[in-house]
């Protein structure tokens, strides 16, 4: 099924199955993927867990405390978050002076903390966007697997937290320059360019630049040559690079997406027009 009904609110988008079976039938065979299964036992409604627990059970409560961080982590953007480590490494690593192994170790995860955070906060902001375009729309807020509030308390808790040891572990100017790079990510690049103009990523680029000036920084507690060089071949790198992907795909948003932003062929669903966008 498509469409579901969670405990205590309304529908709710994901994937799940009714399934009519027998008291004593096991529950085993079943698809890992599925979000809920709503078992109909003995003319009895039960929710039941992957697992085949009852709500309410230790065992379920603990899939399902697993389930949630899991979704919570798919906020953060695992995969992009491995590219800011290695650039933020690329920094620190740069600098004249070594940081204690264990400050670096810090540094590096506040990096990874702030970038995971600005991705949270860029998921719930563009939710409905994201709902539209087949891409994006098994994420976990369009997929209906965490609520906004959830995913902007998460962002918002993570970024502050991220600073804040960052300006405990290393010194005060490395944290300012995170809070700056969470900011410009989730400010400018998410709310202010990305609706507006396809040209987004020329600008907005420049929070994907950020995390070797930050690495630097937490070493040296200032900004050089080096780190801005580092700084200025990510910003010059990324538009390149992203319009490389795209290609020849990146023409006028079919019928049914809101922004104004173009998008892949077919990322919305339905015939894209053939006319390139206006650049």
């Amino acid at each position: 099924i498509d469409e579901f009904h969670a405990y205590g609110g309304g529908p709710q988008r994901g994937r799940g199955a009714f399934i009519r079976m027998d008291e004593s039938a096991p529950l085993a065979g079943l698809d890992s993927d599925l979000d809920e299964i709503l078992v109909w036992r003995v003319g009895r409604n039960r929710r039941w867990d992957q697992d085949g627990e009852r709500d309410g059970s230790e065992r379920g409560k603990e899939g399902k405390s697993v389930k949630h961080f899991s979704r919570l982590a798919a906020l953060t953007k695992p995969r992009v978050m491995t590219l800011v480590v290695f650039t933020g490494l690329c920094g620190l690593l740069a600098a004249p002076v070594r940081l204690p192994v264990a400050l670096a170790f810090t540094a590096i995860l506040c990096i990874a903390l702030g970038a995971g955070a600005a991705a949270a906060l860029n998921q719930w902001y563009e939710s409905d966007i994201d709902a539209q375009m087949k891409r994006t729309a098994n994420r976990p807020l369009p997929g209906g697997r965490i609520e906004r509030q959830t995913a902007l308390h998460f962002g918002v808790g993570l970024g502050a937290f991220s600073v804040l040891l960052m300006g405990l572990a290393t010194n005060v100017f490395a944290a300012a320059v995170l809070a700056v790079s969470i900011l410009f990510y989730v400010f400018v690049y998410t709310v202010w360019l990305k609706r507006r103009t396809p040209q987004n990523i020329v600008i907005g680029g420049a929070a994907g630049a950020f995390p070797p000036v930050i690495g630097w920084a937490a070493v040296t507690g200032s900004v050089d040559v080096m780190p801005l060089l580092m700084f200025a071949i990510i910003f010059f790198w990324t538009p390149p690079h992203f319009w490389a992907m795209q290609g020849a795909s990146m023409l006028c948003p079919p019928p049914g997406c809101r922004s104004g932003s173009c998008w892949p062929v077919g990322a919305c669903g339905g015939t894209a027009r053939t006319q390139p966008a206006a650049a």
